[in-house]
């Protein structure tokens, strides 16, 4: 039988120490929350820093944030509003780097709009990422050079495709695709897109992260699994399928959840 794989979650800072002993125990890997505030961005985030690390102590798993995206473009067509995404995401990289986090999620620029109205241009795809590299590529060297991971997350997307196209366009070592399956679930039943493990399947092993939440369908709940009516089980078996090395992140609305949520996957064998 094929090992199971580790869940982890996302949590702001002060989360952290509720969570320390379920962390520990598999060196489960953590998302950390803080740093996507503007105004967290813009003050001295040098405190939570040491303050995250404290809480970390004797702990050794895989270690992420979820980057900016608050206004943020990454396809943006204004020069200055890409100069504006690629600060924030320089900033994001400073976080990443004080930390020493590997990944770095950032918001996807396709929409469902787009899904209907951008590709009816010639090359209007192509013409997408011609945008989001003016804004990543440079940013990539220096997340290469630091040994971070941009992961690319969905929000409107109606499949995986999309993204998988940019991460193969740009071609670098440090981008990749992320997945929310409560996001996916919404378009699919909202909007008519793909089923949530058929966007494992598009992006295959461009898949490194995976944001784990369940939903109804209508909104974006951040429900912990079993509340909503995310299929996880095929998830997971196309996980284990395509995507194996994909780190895997309980991202609930209420940190509280996090661990029912985690005890739903393990009860089933999903996961450990």
């Amino acid at each position: 039988m094929p090992e199971r794989p580790v869940l982890g979650a996302a949590m702001p800072i002060g989360e952290i120490g509720r969570h320390r002993d379920w962390l520990i125990e598999r060196n489960r890997p953590l998302e950390i929350q803080d740093f996507c505030l503007p105004m967290v961005l813009d003050a001295d985030w040098s405190p939570l820093i040491a303050l995250a690390k404290r809480k970390l102590d004797g702990w050794a798993g895989p270690l992420g944030i979820h980057g900016p995206f608050y206004d943020l473009k990454l396809d943006a067509t204004d020069p200055e509003a890409r100069a504006l995404a690629q600060r924030r995401f320089g900033q994001g990289l400073d976080v990443a780097e004080a930390l020493g986090a590997t990944m770095m999620v950032v918001h996807s620029p396709f929409s469902t709009w787009g899904a209907q109205n951008d590709f009816l241009a010639p090359k209007g795809r192509e013409h997408v990422i011609e945008r989001v590299e003016a804004t990543l590529r440079p940013l990539l060297a220096r997340a290469e050079a630091a040994g971070i991971a941009l992961a690319i997350e969905n929000v409107e997307d109606e499949d995986a495709e999309h993204r998988a196209a940019i991460v193969d366009a740009l071609g670098s070592v440090a981008l990749g695709v992320s997945l929310d399956t409560g996001h996916a679930h919404y378009v699919h039943v909202s909007r008519g897109g793909r089923p949530v493990d058929w966007h494992v399947i598009g992006a295959g092993r461009r898949l490194l992260h995976v944001h784990l939440q369940d939903a109804d369908g209508y909104a974006d709940r951040h429900w912990p699994p079993g509340m909503g009516t995310v299929p996880f089980a095929p998830v997971f078996a196309a996980l284990a399928t395509h995507a194996p090395a994909a780190r895997l992140i309980l991202e609930m609305a209420d940190p509280s959840t996090i661990l029912p949520g985690a005890r739903w996957l393990t009860d089933r064998g999903l996961a450990v």
